[in-house]
């Protein structure tokens, strides 16, 4: 993986993760890719980098792993289904909703 920093045409700051095959098939087997952005001179954040078939599973897969406790779930606006919505035993989270 290769992580860098730098500045877009706009001159707005850049974060650029770029993913080896080696990465694409660690993600895809379900092993996510953590990182700290204090590697890369930026104020300190740990960034896990994952993938999955659905939001909804990946959605799950953070919930089983016990990292959803004070975590927002954002889905993207872009997706296809603007009314996408997972579920949280006893609580359903839709876009933009803190869990």
């Amino acid at each position: 993986m290769i992580k860098a920093t730098g500045t877009n045409s706009d001159g707005e700051p850049v974060l650029i993760i770029g993913l080896s095959r080696g990465n694409c098939e660690k993600l895809l087997a379900g092993q996510p890719i953590p990182f700290k952005t204090g590697e890369l001179g930026l104020p300190q954040l740990e960034i896990l980098i994952m993938a999955g078939e659905t939001e909804t599973a990946m959605y799950r897969e953070l919930r089983d792993m016990g990292i959803l406790k004070n975590t927002a779930v954002h889905e993207d606006k872009r997706l296809e289904n603007p009314n996408i919505s997972v579920s949280n035993p006893g609580h359903e989270i839709k876009r933009g909703e803190s869990t």
